[in-house]
């Protein structure tokens, strides 16, 4: 089994929020990376977006420890995950309707599987090349998806971020899987909105293009550019080097 050979992450509360609602993990042993964006009042949304994150690196890594990792594995972990925040937010009214985004994938030999909820994002970084593997299930992106609005109108339209689907809020959720064939030397970058709402396109891969070779301050530098572009939520990111 192949993995990443590097990997770092990097989380900011911002300059508007007053609490850290995203959450972001890193497992080398099987290849996982993951960023989840929680949504609710008080601390609801950070408890929202670590129970998700536990949830389903503790059920892959079970998986893991006993046979290769399947796309149901992924989508069946999200699954499960839900109906654990769905359950805490039915219980404890402080924790009522909370939810979150996520986005995660595993490294198995040169491929990537991603599987995500929200518009929470991942990317691979290739040759000079970003591409945006997932698709964000968000109003903007359906209007984009209509021919209704461009990618970079629904980077700025006021209602980007009402997403279609999270993990908590509702009994039932529906992941989406997508894959991404890997070549050594690829970046994986994966990032809450508090990036991608923020910094074009053309300069998130400007930014990786100039600093994939160390990925301390990639992470780093990918935070900083969105602050710089006057970033009003959180802002996270994970990087790993194939």
């Amino acid at each position: 089994m192949w993995k990443f050979v590097e990997s770092r992450g990097k989380t900011w509360v911002g300059r508007v929020r007053s609490r850290n609602e995203d959450v972001f993990s890193i497992r080398p042993e099987f290849g996982f990376l993951a960023v989840a964006d929680g949504m609710g009042g008080t601390s609801a949304g950070h408890v929202a977006a670590r129970i998700a994150i536990d949830e389903v690196s503790s059920t892959l890594a079970n998986i893991s420890d006993s046979r290769t990792l399947q796309p149901d594995d992924l989508i069946e972990a999200v699954v499960h995950a839900n109906s654990m925040v769905f359950d805490r937010g039915q219980t404890y009214s402080d924790f009522a309707g909370m939810g979150t985004t996520i986005v995660y994938c595993i490294v198995d030999e040169l491929l990537a599987t991603f599987c995500h909820v929200g518009d929470s994002r991942g990317y691979l970084f290739r040759k000079k090349e970003l591409k945006q593997v997932t698709k964000d299930h968000s109003l903007v992106q359906e209007k984009v998806d209509r021919g209704e609005m461009t990618a970079e109108e629904a980077r700025v339209a006021p209602m980007r971020n009402l997403v279609t689907r999270s993990v908590g809020p509702q009994q039932t959720v529906l992941p989406e899987v997508t894959n991404a064939e890997l070549q050594p030397g690829d970046c994986l970058m994966l990032c809450s909105d508090g990036i991608s709402d923020f910094v074009p396109h053309p300069e998130i891969q400007e930014v990786m293009d100039a600093h994939s070779h160390n990925l301390r301050f990639l992470a780093s530098m990918l935070v900083e550019t969105a602050d710089k572009h006057g970033s009003t939520d959180n802002i996270t990111t994970v990087v790993a080097k194939i």
